[in-house]
């Protein structure tokens, strides 16, 4: 933010200004931070980022982004962190966990970020949290 000013009337100062509020230390990853971007491009109420989930009092499932209230969570799928066999199972069984316990998942794989990809995830994570909401694209 202190350097803004330095780049003035360059291309893209303006949209840096309104991303700037955007930033969070919390993101681990550039696709969760793509993610959460996306989300509020979106106009859809921005998650929180990296929401533990606690069993019997114990931090134990860490979710990318998360809607507590709704129980809603976007998280990023990345081929080098969910490829092997041990990964794939542990994901399930952390999903099954979830899901048994009233979370929703919404998953954005590779090539999420834009076209029809893009907007299948939103408009998913859309109904997750607005039932009442239907996409409506004739």
């Amino acid at each position: 933010m202190r350097a803004v000013p330095r780049y003035r009337r360059r291309r893209g100062v303006v949209q840096l200004r309104g991303l700037i509020p955007l930033v969070d230390a919390r993101f681990e990853s550039q696709r969760e931070a793509w993610c959460f971007l996306a989300i509020a491009d979106a106009a859809i109420t921005t998650p929180e980022p990296q929401v533990w989930i606690e069993i019997g009092g114990v931090p134990t499932y860490r979710l990318d982004l998360a809607y507590r209230r709704r129980r809603v969570y976007v998280e990023y799928d990345g081929h080098e962190a969910h490829s092997s066999d041990e990964q794939r199972a542990h994901d399930r069984a952390r999903r099954r966990w979830l899901r048994d316990n009233g979370w929703t998942a919404i998953i954005v794989r590779e090539g999420g970020f834009s076209g029809d990809a893009l907007d299948a995830w939103l408009d998913e994570l859309r109904a997750a949290l607005d039932p009442t909401y239907s996409n409506r694209r004739w």
